[in-house]
């Protein structure tokens, strides 16, 4: 009776878990790339980056769509889904196919350079799981990856003359432009006043302030964003300027120098800093023992300052 009832019915053959689960997985991927009803044609699919500026670092953000873009919550998820061609629902209820054909030629090379972030990102998890100290801290959060080195480099090297979005939520009003590229170094000033422990009758020293934009680290130079522009420096002029900014807190620096140093500080620092700073002087601060000549480098100091 069991021989008759399995010739009239196939209830199964020798295919293992492996090839069951290899072929389900292939079935999907031909099956999410012909669903009639999804958004995601041959180079229909823009990707759109967005910098976001926040406790002084730099983060990209991405969205997807057609007419209509949506926000790119998980990029990690996201990547996996262009690597199988899956379908995902963006929004209430908008279905987006992922294959990569369905997107632009710029979009492909964004997609690109995600998957180039989150392989590292997920190299530097493994690791630290490895290590017994992983926190979920240590990896870029979902939607937004960090800029830094190699891949603050290469968005620089993509970006075109259209630009990328820009937010900074950095001061007390957000501000969002379009940033271009553009190759410039900063203005960074330095100013030298008699200190406010200095009287009439005594000088104790001076109070130098030097003020210069956030900058932001590639592998060679470094970034900054100023107006309407993502701006790049010489790699000479961070080399010159790069122990100067690793002391600047917020674009901003200011010490003083009392003057049992200051022949060190006239003569040490600043001919080093001269051609790559903006310098004001403060003559009628300055106490009468300084005979300031033409240059503020040519400052003749007497042999005592008591």
């Amino acid at each position: 009776m069991i021989n008759e009832h399995l010739q009239g019915r196939n209830l199964g053959d020798a295919t293992d878990k492996l090839a069951r689960s290899l072929m389900n997985a292939y079935m999907e991927q031909r099956a999410n790339s012909v669903v009639s009803d999804t958004i995601g044609r041959q180079e229909s699919l823009t990707l759109l980056p967005r910098i976001v500026q926040k406790d002084d670092e730099l983060t990209v953000s991405f969205k997807i769509g057609e007419s209509k873009l949506f926000v790119i919550k998980d990029l990690f998820a996201f990547y996996e889904n262009v690597q199988e061609s899956k379908s995902s629902v963006y929004g209430s209820n908008t279905t987006i196919n992922h294959n990569v054909s369905n997107f632009t030629e710029n979009g492909r090379r964004w997609i690109d350079f995600i998957g180039r972030i989150i392989k590292e990102e997920s190299a530097f998890e493994r690791r630290m799981i490895e290590a017994n100290s992983y926190s979920r801290k240590a990896a870029s959060r979902d939607g937004e990856l960090a800029l830094f080195g190699w891949r603050l480099d290469e968005l620089f090297q993509m970006l075109d003359g259209t630009g990328i979005d820009y937010e900074n939520r950095d001061g007390r009003t957000k501000v969002k432009c379009t940033l271009k590229p553009r190759e410039q170094d900063p203005h960074i000033s330095m100013t030298i006043r008699k200190n406010a422990l200095s009287d009439r009758r005594t000088f104790h020293g001076i109070t130098v302030t030097c003020r210069m934009p956030l900058l932001f680290y590639g592998t060679k130079t470094a970034y900054y964003v100023e107006g309407e522009y993502i701006c790049r420096l010489q790699e000479e002029f961070l080399k010159r300027i790069r122990t100067l900014a690793d002391f600047c807190s917020d674009g901003q620096l200011e010490f003083q120098v009392g003057r049992n140093n200051l022949p060190q500080f006239y003569y040490t620092l600043l001919p080093q800093l001269q051609r790559w700073i903006s310098w004001r002087r403060m003559r009628r601060r300055l106490p009468p023992i300084f005979r300031l000549r033409r240059s503020l480098f040519s400052i003749w100091m007497p042999r005592s300052t008591t």
